[in-house]
Parts: structure tokens; C-alpha cells; sequence
């Protein structure tokens, strides 16, 4: 198995959240987010490693798939999580 470089880019990622984001009472949805947020997990995984999701493998060529257990987020001033949802 060979793996291209590995890079030190930092990743931008934007999420314009439009009316399938959002949940009852007009806020993000939290499942939604999560969705996006793990999808830019998996993009930089991909950049970092310069392969596809799709060739990134174990050494018994297994594909592997990106998870995360906790996220924290920091919201720019005038923003917070309790005006997204």
C-alpha cells in the first residue's frame, strides 16, 4: 500500500445553512452539523494523506472510515450555538 505525502494545509471549510439544516423552531439541526462536520473530517483526512476516502486502507487492505466521539465548536462574536439550534 503506498501513501502520498502527507500534508501540512490547514483545511477552510464554509457551510451556508439553508432550510434542510435546520430543525423545528427554525435553528441547525445538530444531526445535520454533524453530517457536515464529519464530511470536512473525512476531506481532510483524504487532502492529508493525498489519496481518495475510498483507497484509505489498512495493512490488510480493509477500508477504513473516519469517526469522531466529541466536537467542540467556537462561533465568531454575535453568534452561539443557542441562535443555531
Amino acid at each position: 500500500m503506498s501513501r502520498g505525502p502527507v500534508s501540512s494545509v490547514w483545511n477552510h471549510y464554509s457551510m451556508v445553512v439553508q432550510m434542510p439544516h435546520m430543525s423545528p423552531g427554525g435553528r441547525l439541526s445538530e444531526i445535520e452539523l454533524l453530517k457536515w462536520l464529519g464530511a470536512f473530517q473525512w476531506e481532510s483526512i483524504s487532502r492529508a494523506l493525498g489519496q481518495q476516502s475510498s483507497q484509505i486502507m489498512n495493512a490488510q487492505d480493509e477500508r477504513l472510515y473516519a469517526s469522531f466521539i466529541n466536537i467542540e465548536l467556537q462561533f465568531r462574536a454575535g453568534h452561539s450555538q443557542k441562535t443555531l439550534g
